[in-house]
């Protein structure tokens, strides 16, 4: 299946707005402002692709966590950290497992990206609570993503 890049950019909009009301109402934080949106265009595209984005962001956020207890990690540092450790097992899964072969190499450096900036509130709100929240934006976002396909 391929997006639109209009239908991509509404849909990673839509997971912003998605993203800023939950946080707004909850105090909760889905990773990011922008992740959940670029994650629910990737899982339109390869489905399959969620179970990796997930198991990225879980390495990648307990590694940083780990890490952190024995390095001196915060701050900017931290966050690259993340990014490169999530885009690194990504790109790992994706090469052993092939899962994002139906998705253009664009769509793939920005799954890459997602694992890593889910993990950046994992520290700070939890990794439930991240988590959690970053499925329900996302799930939600797909939603939308999936019904403008379906009347383009």
């Amino acid at each position: 299946m391929t997006v639109d890049p209009s239908v991509a950019t509404v849909g990673i909009v839509t997971g912003i707005l998605i993203s800023m009301l939950l946080y707004e109402r909850s105090n909760i934080s889905a990773g990011t402002t922008f992740a959940p949106g670029i994650a629910a265009i990737i899982i339109v595209i390869e489905p399959i692709s969620a179970l990796a984005i997930i198991a990225s962001a879980l390495l990648a956020g307990a590694s940083v966590i780990y890490l952190s207890e024995h390095l001196y990690v915060f701050g900017k540092r931290r966050y690259a950290l993340l990014v490169l450790l999530g885009m690194t097992i990504m790109a790992a899964l994706d090469l052993g497992f092939r899962f994002l072969d139906d998705v253009g190499s664009g769509y793939r450096v920005l799954a890459y990206l997602v694992p890593g900036l889910v993990g950046t509130d994992f520290q700070r709100q939890g990794v439930p609570r991240t988590m959690t929240a970053f499925l329900i934006v996302t799930v939600v976002t797909s939603s939308v993503v999936r019904l403008l396909i379906g009347f383009s």
